[in-house]
């Protein structure tokens, strides 16, 4: 009989800490996940600094310059869109990187955010660049870069004038 009794209280007090675990975990969990999404939006933003950075350098550098950057993107997606000449991050996030449905510049980058449901929010990022012609590869049309473990390398290349306006080229490597 008294062992039975032990295998109980050992049964109960293992279910009692695991219940205990589990609350906790659903205090805290929200706001790990919130504060995950708030340190990608910060790397995002860096990358883009980055990358717009390497794009202004081509276009002031002349014909035929070329340049690398190197992106590590650990959620969310990167389109170089060259049918609207931008590139575009977006993401789902619990951060609430700015004001919401109201475009919010932090310094070239055009951020939006919209929330889905309660602290649930859709972000979006983008560098506008209607003064030059984007392409991919030569051809106008958007590529996508989904989140990965493994860095992409993107080279940006300035190729002249086309259609009147400095063409930027994209290759991801």
């Amino acid at each position: 009989m008294r062992k039975a009794q032990v295998w109980i209280e050992t049964v109960l007090y293992t279910v009692i800490g695991l219940a205990i675990m589990g609350v906790i975990l659903s205090i805290v969990k929200p706001s790990l996940d919130e504060k995950r999404d708030q340190l990608v939006l910060n790397q995002v933003i860096e990358i883009l600094e980055g990358m717009d950075s390497q794009v202004q350098e081509v276009v002031h550098t002349g014909s035929g310059n070329v340049r690398t950057v190197e992106i590590t993107l650990k959620k969310g997606k990167l389109a170089i869109d060259g049918i609207n000449n931008s590139i575009v991050f977006s993401m789902d996030s619990k951060y609430m990187l700015s004001e919401l449905e109201k475009n919010v510049n932090i310094g070239r980058i055009i951020v939006f955010t919209r929330e889905k449901a309660k602290k649930s929010y859709f972000v979006t990022m983008k560098l506008d660049y209607s003064n030059y012609e984007l392409t991919f590869k030569g051809e106008d049309k958007e590529k996508e870069l989904q989140a990965s473990s493994t860095p992409y390398k993107v080279s940006v290349t300035n190729n002249g004038v086309k259609n009147e306006k400095t063409n930027i080229d994209f290759l991801v490597a």
